[in-house]
């Protein structure tokens, strides 16, 4: 009984709060996410959470803005995303077949200076001797792209026999489990500063390498180690607090490793005061073990897909950052405008619940539940990849794709956004065809803001997705000609000869420089 008269009194000083709202909120740029507002807040069952939106709402009144994650619940943007598709369709129907001629590839990667066993020599000749080590540092280490590239890193280290231990500041998790059966050391710290010092002190490494590492960077600063921090990702993410204490990091950071040209972009964009110089961009590479015997028929017999149909491939995990449903758009306007029978499948596990549920609706509302496949997480990755014509990446922001990656070294043209990889991997147009990111001048938005427009899914690029996909089905022999030059070239410029040699190189410039941007 108390309880309902407790949410008697919530709605009614609710509905008069929302009552003086409205009249504040009439602007037009305001007005769909009023509507939005609204239809969450009559979604929202819990009266907490309810609670919760309008405190959000009131700081507004006063500018400040908290996030309250309308995305999911703009009813007029949706509506727009369907005339807009419509528009695109009745464009891209008149146009004409043409005939492109696919570029050449770019010169052959050469390795400079030094070779990898003179690196490797030089490193052990300063490491083994006073018992010193590389150090690979993480806040933690459970699942995801950034611990795969500290296991990869960790374990080319041990087969060179150069001393390598993995310290993780907080606590470890399933890669760390899976690099101590490895035959790595790996050292958790629970959080404490005590303990991260006396160790350090006792077991002092040759260089600090960190892996987007706030922790403990003071401390390793105090006994003159050097520290190379790698900048995994689009960093559009960072809050005002976030981009301060970026800035606080870098008192003790020797040198920077960025893992593409548009990592490094958006992070001076957003941390301004660090010289270009300080950061060096060296690309991933991806684990090749997970290779598959498993042939193109079998997989496309299991899912039942002729094999003359065309196929594009989607991997990574559902969630808004992946932009799957701008995929899905897209590939229903493609569909209706070729004519032969195509297939589209996302292979990735779910991270965000009500996204995926968004996507599904979407692939029910088009009837196309037999040509769209959901597959969840996929061991036989690299048999996917060889039974499709074309990988897609339209993510609104990356570090490095290992999946594209992955694809690369299948042979597997890609269509890849601005983001991240793209203007590696894509290679000038060799190996596939770049487009724009999602949202354009995507580092100028807030996270808060960003975050809206990608659940919204709000994307700019909607037409030249759906344009690179005719290209690569009307042009699909030719780049299935072209798929043992696409290995070579993956190879040659993302192998991971190639990585190991460059961290290392950069590990011996920073062991040089130490104290260079500290006097």
């Amino acid at each position: 009984m108390e309880k309902e008269k407790s949410e008697n009194v919530h709605d009614s000083c609710a509905t008069d709060f929302l009552k003086q709202c409205e009249r504040y909120f009439e602007a037009d740029t305001f007005f769909t996410n009023w509507e939005a507002f609204l239809a969450k807040y009559r979604n929202v069952k819990m009266t907490g959470e309810r609670w919760r939106l309008l405190a959000k709402l009131a700081a507004r009144l006063f500018g400040i803005r908290k996030c309250m994650y309308l995305g999911g619940y703009r009813r007029t943007e949706d509506i727009r995303q369907e005339i807009q598709d419509l528009k695109i369709y009745l464009e891209l129907s008149q146009n004409e077949s043409e005939n492109v001629r696919l570029p050449e590839p770019p010169a052959k990667y050469e390795l400079n200076g030094y070779k990898l066993p003179d690196i490797v020599t030089e490193l052990g000749n300063r490491s083994d001797p006073a018992g010193k080590y590389i150090a690979l540092m993480t806040e933690t280490l459970d699942n995801g792209g950034l611990e795969k590239v500290v296991q990869l890193l960790a374990l080319e280290y041990d087969k060179l026999h150069l001393p390598v231990k993995v310290l993780c500041a907080e606590y470890g998790g399933r890669t760390a489990e899976e690099l101590k059966c490895q035959g790595i050391e790996v050292i958790v710290f629970n959080g404490s500063r005590k303990v991260f010092e006396k160790y350090i002190k006792e077991h002092r490494p040759l260089i600090v390498n960190t892996h987007y590492v706030s922790s403990f960077l003071e401390i390793i600063h105090l006994y003159n180690i050097p520290v190379v921090e790698v900048i995994h990702n689009m960093y559009v993410f960072l809050t005002p607090q976030g981009i301060r204490k970026e800035l606080k990091k870098a008192e003790y950071i020797t040198g920077y490793i960025a893992v593409s040209q548009t990592a490094k972009q958006i992070y001076r964009k957003k941390i301004c005061e660090i010289p270009e110089d300080r950061i060096r961009v060296i690309g991933n590479a991806a684990d090749r073990s997970l290779t598959t015997d498993r042939k193109c028929a079998d997989i496309r017999e299991e899912l039942h897909i002729p094999g003359n149909a065309f196929l594009c491939l989607v991997a990574g995990s559902i969630d808004a950052r992946k932009n799957q449903l701008g995929i899905l758009r897209a590939w229903d306007i493609f569909r209706h405008i070729t004519s032969e029978e195509s297939y589209l499948i996302f292979a990735g596990e779910s991270t965000d619940y009500e996204y995926a549920k968004k996507v599904l609706q979407a692939i029910k509302e088009r009837e196309l539940e037999q040509q769209v496949f959901m597959l969840g997480h996929r061991r036989d990755l690299y048999g996917l990849m060889d039974a499709s014509d074309v990988f897609i990446i339209d993510s609104y922001y990356e570090g490095w794709s290992m999946a594209a990656t992955e694809a690369l070294y299948c042979g597997l043209p890609l269509i890849h956004s601005e983001c991240g990889s793209g203007i590696e991997l894509t290679a000038g147009g060799f190996n596939g065809i770049l487009i724009d990111n999602p949202i354009r001048n995507i580092e100028h938005y807030s996270y808060v803001e960003l975050y809206d427009l990608m659940h919204a899914g709000i994307n700019e690029n909607i037409m030249q997705l759906a344009d690179a996909m005719i290209k690569m089905y009307r042009h699909k022999n030719e780049w299935r000609k072209r798929r043992k030059a696409i290995m070579d070239y993956a190879e040659n410029h993302f192998s991971v000869r190639k990585m190991i040699y460059e961290y290392l190189e950069n590990y011996l410039e920073a062991c040089s420089a130490e104290g260079k941007w500290h006097e």
